[in-house]
């Protein structure tokens, strides 16, 4: 059981490495921000339409390939508002667009922001994201709450890269980039000239008890 216990911290320490050194790399994105846990009801999807070239970003654990599938469950009220924001903008169900993005670390808290119920959003995605299109949309409820919740069927499509200086929050509390770059399919963004970050060594802080210090150390060593 003690030996299981320092391959989980040994793990997680490499896995935190791995997520610095793609910031350090300028890969990833962090990004943090307030908001509101608000029902539809109290803050609806207005009709003004958004920028043209804005993308909503949806986070994912794992990618989305070019021409996967995949099915999301949808009650938070963040993202029933994304939807609604992008179904609403589009004739054809199949040019109902977001972006999946994948997510490498996240951390939420509970927060008051201007008096109402809120949360604090502390994510690490990286960059490259794929568009995701919607192919089914059905609308439903939750068993005990009764609360509204969408089931999304979405499809991969072409890749982009996020620009950072372009990333936002929309008032539904989700993000948004109103600059995405397209990049080829298994390739990685070229960062542009100018603002290309050497790799440097990452310093960790590692907290554990005395009883996995040696082992988590041993197992660091050998990685």
């Amino acid at each position: 059981v003690i030996a299981e216990r320092d391959e989980i911290l040994a793990a997680s320490t490499v896995q935190a490495s791995s997520i610095l050194h793609s910031l350090k790399d300028n890969k990833s994105i962090r990004k943090r921000w307030r908001f509101t846990v608000m029902q539809e009801m109290e803050n609806p999807v207005t009709n003004t339409p958004s920028k043209s070239d804005s993308l909503p970003l949806f986070t994912l654990k794992r990618p989305l390939i070019r021409g996967g599938t995949r099915n999301l469950n949808l009650f938070e009220p963040r993202w029933l508002k994304m939807i609604d924001q992008v179904t609403k903008e589009k004739n054809t169900l199949d040019a109902k667009t977001f972006g999946c993005v994948r997510c490498t670390n996240k951390f939420y808290s509970a927060v008051s922001v201007n008096g109402k119920e809120g949360r604090y959003a502390d994510i690490i995605f990286e960059k490259v994201g794929s568009l995701a299109k919607i192919k089914e949309l059905k609308e439903g409820k939750r068993p005990v709450s009764g609360d509204r919740k969408l089931s999304v069927s979405i499809e991969g499509g072409d890749s982009f890269a996020v620009d950072e200086s372009s990333l936002s929050v929309s008032d539904g509390g989700y993000m948004v980039a109103t600059n995405v770059l397209p990049v080829d399919d298994g390739e990685f963004y070229n960062i542009p000239p100018g603002r290309e970050k050497k790799s440097e060594s990452v310093r960790m802080v590692v907290v554990v008890g005395l009883l996995h210090g040696n082992g988590v150390v041993d197992l660091l060593s050998k990685s």
